[in-house]
């Protein structure tokens, strides 16, 4: 096996491991401390609205977003996995991508949409419940549930 198959192996293996241990039920986020309510655990992104579009995931379990205590985030894009950092303080968010399996996805997937549209990040605001980022240059915002089931 080489060496890529074997880390994208591990990495799949891992995040497996890391969606199994948040498979209880989503924390409602911490009122008055908006860093907490990021991380208070998994979000699933369920839609997007710009100034040209407006749609709801079909599948938000597929669309995973997991902001870690240590300044991590995992991402889970369809069929594809990826992990990077975030900085954030009580407004502004923003999310470096790292490392991201390349798997192909069907055509209907919003994988590549989903992993550009999380870099391009700039504000993050709780609404009822809800996560929603605003990208750079109100290009959009993302709305994220918390995960049912991790």
């Amino acid at each position: 096996m080489n060496l890529t198959k074997r880390s994208i192996l591990i990495f799949s293996l891992l995040w497996t491991v890391l969606l199994a241990a948040c498979a209880s039920k989503p924390a409602a986020p911490a009122p008055g401390n908006p860093l907490q309510s990021l991380k208070a655990n998994p979000w699933q992104w369920v839609g997007l609205s710009n100034p040209v579009e407006k749609f709801s995931v079909e599948r938000p379990q597929d669309y995973l977003l997991t902001f870690n205590e240590d300044g991590t985030v995992n991402i889970r894009a369809d069929c594809n996995n990826a992990a990077g950092t975030f900085t954030a303080d009580a407004s502004s968010l923003k999310i470096a991508i790292g490392p991201m399996t390349m798997a192909a996805c069907p055509p209907d997937s919003r994988s590549d949409r989903f992993v550009q549209s999380l870099s391009a990040s700039a504000i993050y605001f709780f609404k009822d419940g809800h996560l929603f980022i605003d990208l750079f240059a109100d290009s959009g915002t993302l709305e994220f549930a918390p995960a049912q089931g991790g």
